[in-house]
């Protein structure tokens, strides 16, 4: 009886080793698994919503004229945009501003944010559209573009006792690189409104 059983779990082993065979050998010398767009358009759309959040902390540090504060900034905005991207400020009662290139860009920040005192600026929604990924055979991503839309409030302690809030809307047109990843080639700062109140008191 027992020489029975074990030939019958040897067969059954045999068996399933042959069911399971075909399917190791397809693994091991078949080729790799094809990309999955889905993923690799996901991850694309997360470092393109970064972009904006690695822009509110970099114009922070423009704002705080002291020490090397400034050289970070500029150093994090040429990161994020490309050498010739294109800045502007629009919308009603908006001032007029405009820049070609990103250390251009950090030294009208510079100046506009120093006097003003220390700065928050909050981004919230966001919102990726128009994503064309370019994926080569072995789904290295090797071009794309997209656009992006990122709502802002910016708070500005204000030396004369009084707080300053911008709510706007940056609109940004996003490429991709190769050897730079995603920056941003093109932003526009649109105003929605402004408030300022004063300081609560101690």
């Amino acid at each position: 009886m027992k020489n029975v059983q074990g030939l019958m779990a040897a067969m059954v082993l045999v068996g399933l080793i042959a069911v399971a065979t075909p399917i190791f050998m397809q693994s091991e010398a078949g080729p790799k698994s094809a990309c999955s767009t889905d993923l690799i358009k996901a991850a694309a759309r997360q470092e393109i919503e970064y972009l904006q959040r690695g822009y509110a902390k970099a114009t922070d540090l423009l704002g705080i004229t002291e020490g090397d504060s400034f050289e970070k900034g500029r150093d994090l905005y040429r990161t994020i945009f490309t050498a010739d991207a294109n800045f502007s400020v629009s919308g009603e009662g908006a001032p007029e501003m405009n820049a070609v290139g990103p250390d251009a860009w950090a030294d009208i920040v510079a100046q506009t944010l120093g006097p003003m005192g220390p700065t928050q600026h909050l981004t919230g929604t966001q919102r990726v559209s128009d994503l064309d990924v370019q994926i080569s055979s072995d789904c290295d991503v090797t071009g794309g573009s997209a656009g992006l839309e990122t709502y802002v409030q910016a708070w500005h302690d204000m030396p004369n006792g009084q707080i300053w809030m911008f709510m706007g809307t940056y609109v940004d047109d996003v490429v991709y690189l190769p050897g730079m990843g995603w920056q941003i080639s093109k932003m526009d700062l649109v105003r929605t409104t402004t408030e300022t109140r004063n300081k609560l008191s101690d």
